[in-house]
């Protein structure tokens, strides 16, 4: 599978911080994905996208940002014929099941490329520097009984096994208790449990077969059934299962149901709204493995280890660079002094005294004169954060200003190079090459650097002579302003807790004299977090001496949308409302065009289309689709004969930052907009 280049940086997504290893962890799973979808297009299976991965489809076009696993789901004669060739994925895939595991306690089931980490070269090549498993959870639709009486009995035996299975699997000795409790299933569902075998996995396997007991002739609703045993909840009509879709999801498509919209309302209700707190498992699910990897290599794979003599490495610089200017000078002058006493003898050493004399000069010739001073960017779109700065330094007739753009490096685990990064094109300011500025010899009066990692970030690196600490010799005021746009920063969200460490304690944050962040918020949260990490060497008071709030994040064309003669509405129509309820939708999508048409005097009207409406229309399993996609092109030639707008069939001709407010359906779209705090309005799929 085909990735961007830059697509396994460390990156802020709506806020909040993605690490490189968690992108790796998404393009891992899609790899494994991939297998999985070959073998469902060998043998005519369908799976769609769920749970967290629908959402992510529907409402952000990839992962959700706080997401770190991949869910599918298929109905149970879907998922009974994938198990069944599931042996047919490459050979270091493993299904994770209540049939293959003894162990296995979950109702959904999983395949992974590995059940351990793995360091092997074509292991880590294959899966993106990745080492940890990673797989895909399955979930099971099963049919349901029509009478709720019996549906009820039905799931609340498989969860008396499911909650006994899980019970054994933590007993060590069969109590007379706990054969009571057998004998009783046994009694119950006249069965004969095997005391020689695994207990928790026959009980398990006796729940499923409990799950299978209504065949889809004789249903009219289907339920997810890990939530349906659990929660008694998540269930809908079977026929929202009938037909798919393929949709944009990171650099590649998946499939979801037309009927998404009523699929993830069972599931969550309003899916639009944003919970980062959401999810059944600990953030991130590689965590345990990664302590593991760690206990083995003997070190840290990502924490900067608080060392209080970085702390003070600025302080013992001056002092070995006085030291040495001191024995420099003693050194002059005794050769000065032995110059005396016979010129003739030592007057060869005259030449090279003033030699060393000119060469002392250099950096005191540049102090002063102009104050040089220097940004080290990684990459054209960071550079966003520096300009502020760069205006700032350019303003002063006393500084000579250089732009020297670095390069950097994605890594694997044990450090060695996977891929070079350096780019030059795209910058709005004038830059210099390297070959064209020593830093050591020049040493700049500021320089200012993004980068806060140095060597603790598995995933990427610089090269070490622009480590933070090295700079620190080249320069009297290192400036650290992060390349990451984040300013808001909410402390009751559990997962941006864990990520915000991997960019507050770093090696920058001892090193750089001075250091800038966007909000006071954000410089409270960092000191709170650097006085823990200093494990009590450090104050408060150190840390707000040596930050500051500078609002330098640019703001995105708000002068350009409050001036504008006329809004920008953007009107979407996907394709599930039409699919579903037909000429119904068809009627909402006209009547809606109409009302913005007649407010075409104050509004720039853009009609976005589903990509998906010609295949999903004209598709076998489209009821009356040929008929419903021909009307629907009425309604397009109507509205490009009365030039009521503009009609755009593809999300990437939408420049987002130009819209002022959202119609329509359910898309990526509204939620980048309401993020942005624009008026967003989903509207109902059609008027009852």
């Amino acid at each position: 599978m085909k990735f961007p280049d830059n697509y396994f940086e460390d990156e802020i997504r709506e806020g909040f911080f993605v690490t490189s290893m968690m992108k790796r962890n998404w393009a891992a799973q899609l790899e494994v994905l991939e297998e999985i979808d070959k073998l469902c297009q060998k043998y005519n299976i369908k799976y769609y996208g769920d749970c967290g991965t629908l959402i992510g489809a529907v409402r952000h076009g990839g992962f959700i940002p706080w997401d770190d696993d991949l869910d599918i789901c298929l109905l149970r004669e879907d998922y009974e014929l994938l198990l069944s060739h599931a042996d047919e994925l490459p050979e270091n895939y493993a299904l994770l099941s209540w049939r293959t595991s003894d162990d296995w306690q979950e109702i959904y089931s999983r395949i992974v490329n590995t059940t351990w980490y793995n360091l092997d070269k074509d292991f880590l090549e294959k899966y993106h520097g990745f080492p940890y498993p990673s797989g895909i959870d399955i979930f099971v639709l099963d049919y349901m009984y029509e009478d709720d009486d019996q549906e009820e009995e039905r799931r609340l035996r498989a969860k008396m096994l499911i909650d006994t299975a899980i019970t054994f699997m933590h007993v060590d000795t069969i109590t007379d208790e706990y054969q009571q409790c057998l004998h009783d299933i046994e009694s119950m569902l006249e069965v004969k449990i095997d005391l020689n075998k695994p207990i928790p996995k026959q009980l398990f396997l006796l729940a499923e077969k409990s799950l299978t007991e209504v065949k889809r002739k004789d249903a009219s609703k289907v339920c997810f059934m890990s939530a349906w045993i659990l929660f008694h909840s998540c269930f809908w009509e079977k026929k929202f299962c009938d037909q798919l879709m393929d949709v944009p999801f990171e650099c590649t498509t998946i499939p979801i149901p037309v009927a998404y919209d009523e699929i993830l309302k069972a599931h969550y209700g309003n899916y639009m709204k944003v919970d980062r707190n959401g999810g059944m498992h600990d953030y991130p699910c590689y965590a345990k493995l990664e302590d593991h990897l760690q206990k083995k290599l003997g070190r840290k794979l990502w924490e900067c280890q608080w060392d209080k003599n970085e702390l003070n490495l600025r302080r013992k610089l001056k002092e070995e660079e006085q030291l040495q200017a001191e024995q420099v000078n003693d050194n002059i002058k005794k050769i000065e002094a032995l110059i005396e006493t016979d010129p003739v003898l030592y007057g060869n050493f005259k030449a090279q005294l003033d030699a060393l004399k000119q060469g002392l000069s250099i950096k005191s010739f540049y102090a002063d004169s102009n104050q040089d001073v220097v940004f080290l960017p990684i990459s054209p779109k960071y550079w966003r954060n520096f300009n502020y700065f760069w205006h700032k330094e350019i303003s002063n007739p006393d500084t000579n200003v250089y732009v020297i753009p670095i390069s950097y490096f994605d890594t694997s685990i044990d450090g060695s190079t996977l891929f070079t990064h350096y780019e030059t094109d795209g910058y709005e300011v004038p830059i210099v090459s390297l070959d064209d500025y020593d830093i050591s010899k020049r040493h700049p009066s500021r320089i200012y650097i993004q980068c806060p990692y140095d060597d603790i970030n598995p995933a990427w690196t610089i090269h070490n002579a622009f480590y933070s600490n090295i700079l620190l010799k080249y320069t009297d005021k290192l400036i650290y302003v992060p390349m990451f746009e984040m300013k808001d920063y909410d402390s009751n969200d559990a997962k941006s807790a864990y990520t915000l460490n991997f960019i507050v304690k770093t090696p920058v944050m001892l090193h750089a004299d001075i250091i800038y962040l966007p909000s006071q918020s954000l410089k409270d949260e960092y000191i709170n977090r650097l006085v823990d990490f200093s494990m009590g060497e450090t104050d408060k008071n150190y840390w707000d001496k040596k930050i500051f709030v500078e609002d330098y994040i640019p703001k995105e064309s708000e002068d350009n949308s409050s001036s504008k003669a006329k809004k920008t509405l953007l009107y979407y129509s996907d394709v599930a409302p039409i699919a579903l309820y037909g000429e119904k939708s068809l009627k909402k999508i006209r009547s809606c065009l109409e009302l913005l048409h007649d407010a075409s005097d104050r509004l720039n009207i853009i009609w976005l289309i589903s990509e998906n409406m010609k295949s999903v229309l004209n598709s076998p399993s489209c009821k009356d689709g040929k008929k419903l996609y021909g009307k629907f092109l009425n309604i397009v030639q109507e509205f490009k004969k009365g030039s009521w707008g503009t009609l755009a069939e593809h999300i990437s001709d939408i420049d987002y930052t130009d819209v002022d407010a959202f119609a329509g359906n359910p898309c990526p779209l509204a939620h980048y907009l309401n993020y942005d705090k624009k008026p967003v309005m989903i509207l109902k799929e059609y008027d009852d």
